[in-house]
């Protein structure tokens, strides 16, 4: 299973929102596709990807994704998942 998340980052000085996209793989794309909503905070771990491609108006786009390793929930314990948090090696 593969999960494309769109996260969003706002720092406190700051009043402009970054957003970028997340992609979680096998146990961990299911794990946090049951567990994560609309405003879940967590915390992801993972590689910076960046790649080129063509649109359907063929015009030329750069894409920038975080590759997920880990992905820890940031929510109260009676909110967080019962599974605990993929190791980076099993995510893989």
């Amino acid at each position: 299973m593969v999960l494309t998340l769109v996260a969003s980052t706002q720092h406190r000085h700051e009043k402009q929102a970054m957003w970028g996209t997340v992609v979680a793989w096998r146990k961990l794309a299911e794990q946090v596709a049951t567990s994560v909503k609309k405003g879940t905070l967590v915390l992801v771990s993972g590689r910076l990807s960046i790649r080129k491609y063509t649109d359907k108006t063929s015009v030329e786009r750069t894409a920038v994704e975080i590759i997920a390793y880990d992905v820890r929930f940031l929510e109260p314990k009676e909110k967080q998942p019962e599974e605990e948090p993929l190791e980076p090696e099993q995510a893989a």
